[in-house]
């Protein structure tokens, strides 16, 4: 999963007060429902959340409950620096593991720009990787189960039609991890997740062997997005 910068125009351009949820199934093996906590329903599904929150130090405690409701969660244009991240790590939700990318002051000027911060909620089994140092305003995290689902789909000639997508997709020769799983499904076991970049313009979920700067997507499958209101914060109470 990459969150991109949304002044670079890597995923939302959506206003400030409006996010995007993504739902998908989970690569952890643990039955699952709604928000993480597992209730043995296997057609349960995962929550991600992609919001640019136009600053993140001022949100309230409403704010931090609603985005926790979420399994996977990424934040872009926080304006947190090096320097206030310790302290703001302190009162975050433990059922999550954090990750942060700092604002950046213009030639140590001005107010700071940017910042990324990704929360992965610790129930989901995740692969301890490196930030992808290379690129301002992208952060990487994976998850456990992609790297099976990549190489089942690696082994397939490049796409050329829509036939050929449906027959990746319909894949299910990994007992452990299949491309795709429909919701409701009466299996055991929920056995993926979404990888790759979810771009929310052009409603496409792009998989990638490597780094998107580098290499064009292996696969490119449309997805269905639902955008939702945000509630206000930090108005002025009357």
């Amino acid at each position: 999963m990459y969150v991109g910068n949304k002044e670079k125009g890597e995923f939302s351009k959506t206003g400030r007060d409006e996010g995007i949820e993504v739902q998908g199934t989970t690569g952890d093996k643990k039955k699952r429902k709604k928000g993480g906590k597992g209730n043995g329903d296997a057609s349960a599904e995962i929550k991600v959340i992609f919001w640019n929150v136009a600053g993140l130090k001022k949100k309230d405690r409403e704010f931090w409950e609603y985005i926790e409701g979420f399994d996977i969660i990424g934040l872009c244009e926080t304006w947190v620096e090096e320097k206030e991240w310790e302290k703001i790590k302190k009162n975050m939700s433990k059922k999550f593991v954090w990750k942060c990318q700092f604002a950046i002051r213009e030639k140590g000027k001005g107010r700071a720009k940017g910042g990324i911060m990704t929360g992965v909620r610790k129930e989901i089994e995740e692969i301890d990787i490196k930030e992808v140092e290379s690129v301002n305003g992208m952060q990487e995290r994976k998850l456990r189960s992609s790297i099976r689902r990549m190489e089942t789909i690696l082994k397939y000639p490049p796409v050329e039609c829509r036939q050929n997508v449906i027959d990746i997709l319909s894949d299910q020769t990994s007992k452990d991890y299949r491309i795709y799983q429909e919701f409701g499904s009466n299996d055991d076991e929920i056995k993926t997740i979404a990888t790759g970049i979810f771009d929310c313009i052009e409603r496409t979920w792009s998989i990638y062997t490597d780094i998107p700067q580098i290499n064009e997507p292996i696969l490119v499958i449309p997805m269905q997005l639902r955008n939702f209101a945000v509630p206000q914060y930090n108005k002025a109470k009357k």
